[in-house]
């Protein structure tokens, strides 16, 4: 009730809210036909990367169609970058429009917000757009924005190889002096530690080669006293034999062969070290070299089967000394070696981290090495074929038609505006006149009864103005939406495009 209330008091005071309707609905359409059009210029460049050469340079060159999106799209975000748009405003000669410092900067800021550049990785689509009241001026600056992203692809890549072949040479010889170096070092190491390392001159190999020398000639030594006793015995049977002939029946021989027969029979009964056993021993030595210095009619004669005898045993007793001598020689020289292999884990240790520190610096090199060569092979294929082809498949063309704003929702807003304006005052003012619509309404704001109400009975005279009233109300209201249907035909300013 309420609200009807408030509704009945507006409509008594309609003339008022049309009248701001009016007022705000002209302004506003004003005000809209006042803003400045804007023209859209736009293009759209397509980005061919599929290249016969690329098939063909693969394993060769580096491989561009992995990379080539991605170098585009790096380009594509610094394109607006600050130096790029002093650049485009000078090709578009916007600069002559800011004479001082601040002013260039704010241009330039205005410039990267209003451009417009986006990428489709799907069909390798780079659009760019930009918007400005001057059709001429989209124009040339959609087009300068065109020929710098194309150059700046175009130029930086070919740069960019340069400059990657001129950083990996710097870096090959770099590498290449600390290879020589580490290699040199390894070589040293090697000639002077050659014995601890594995190899036919190694103290390993020299250490088994002397104890298998040891193990022979300590074999040899063996049987050289073996034959040195055989051949004692058979030099003290032969001057036994040969005093035999000669003293036969003297005391001397009947003694020796006396202490022979008692050493035998203690040797049956004794081992070689009992003391009367060796007792025996010293009395038939001593016996015996009294019966070989005693005169014995023989003269100290002799035959040529002892002196041969005597020969070969003092060429055996010289084989014996010479073999004790070599045997000790190689006993020390074992101990020198397997003293020093003892120091071997280290010094291989050390060749093996110095070995691993020339492999690194080799691969590093050959790595280098590799990667110019790939350089190489993408500036050749990046100077002498179109290795990344740029397709404008939509040319830069000056607007004609603006593309904005949006006028038609300019004014449908300003009309809505309007006549909520007009509603609005027209319920204020029924609000605020001190007036009652109803009888209930009077008695709830004043807390009294109303005892009674006077009716008002139109007249005919006062009902045919009431019409004309209202008629000419309607007129107005129609005519407010006239000029709006007007202005949206194009009646008044023509057709607009909606963007």
């Amino acid at each position: 009730m309420q609200v009807l209330g408030y509704a009945a008091a507006a409509w008594r005071r309609r003339w008022y809210g049309l009248l701001v309707a009016w007022v705000v609905c002209l302004g506003g359409w004003y005000v809209v036909e006042k803003i400045p059009d804007n023209y859209s210029a736009s293009t759209r460049v397509y980005i061919d990367t599929q290249s016969l050469i690329r098939p063909l340079m693969r394993g060769l060159a580096a491989d561009m169609d992995a990379n080539m999106m991605a170098e585009l799209e790096l380009v594509r975000r610094t394109l607006l970058s600050r130096p790029n748009i002093r650049e485009i405003m000078r090709m578009t000669d916007l600069d002559v429009r800011a004479s001082t410092p601040a002013a260039q900067e704010r241009l330039a800021a205005e410039l990267a917000s209003r451009i417009r550049v986006e990428t489709s990785e799907r069909d390798n689509i780079f659009a760019i757009s930009y918007e400005d009241s001057d059709p001429r001026q989209a124009f040339e600056v959609v087009r300068a924005v065109l020929d710098l992203f194309v150059e700046t692809n175009l130029g930086a890549n070919r740069e960019d190889l340069q400059a990657t072949q001129r950083f990996l040479d710097q870096q090959i010889r770099e590498e290449e002096r600390r290879l020589d170096g580490r290699e040199t070092v390894l070589a040293e190491f090697r000639v002077a530690n050659r014995g601890f390392l594995p190899g036919p001159n190694s103290y390993e190999v020299q250490l088994q080669a002397a104890e298998a020398d040891l193990d022979r000639l300590e074999l040899a030594l063996e049987e050289a006293r073996e034959e040195r006793d055989s051949l004692t015995i058979d030099l003290a049977r032969l001057q036994e034999s040969l005093a035999a002939g000669a003293q036969a029946g003297s005391p001397q021989s009947q003694r020796v062969a006396e202490l022979r027969s008692y050493l035998d029979e203690l040797l049956m009964r004794y081992t070689p070290e009992h003391p009367e056993v060796v007792l025996t021993e010293r009395l038939l030595e001593r016996e015996q070299q009294r019966l070989r210095g005693a005169p014995d009619g023989s003269g100290g004669a002799t035959t040529p089967m002892i002196e041969q005898v005597r020969s070969m045993l003092n060429r055996q007793e010289s084989a014996i000394a010479s073999y004790e001598q070599r045997i000790d020689a190689l006993n020390s020289t074992i101990a020198e070696l397997t003293a020093l292999l003892e120091q071997a884990p280290e010094v291989r240790s050390e060749f093996t981290r110095l070995q691993r520190q020339v492999e690194t610096v080799r691969n590093n090199y050959q790595s280098l090495v590799d990667r110019r060569e790939q350089a190489r092979f993408a500036e050749v294929v990046d100077t002498q074929t179109d290795a990344v082809e740029f397709r404008i498949v939509e040319p830069p063309v000056e607007p004609v038609i603006p593309s904005g704003p949006s006028r038609l929702i300019l004014r449908s807003a300003v009309l809505v505006l309007g006549l909520g304006a007009g509603g609005a005052f027209a319920v204020l003012l029924g609000i605020t006149s001190g007036t009652f619509s109803t009888a209930k309404r009077l008695e709830m704001i004043a807390d009294r009864p109303v005892l009674g109400c006077v009716t008002r009975v139109r007249m005919p005279r006062d009902r045919r103005r009431h019409a004309v009233e209202l008629a000419g109300f309607a007129v107005l209201v129609l005519g407010l939406f006239g000029v709006f249907a007007g202005m949206a035909m194009g009646v008044a300013n023509g057709p607009m495009t909606m963007s």
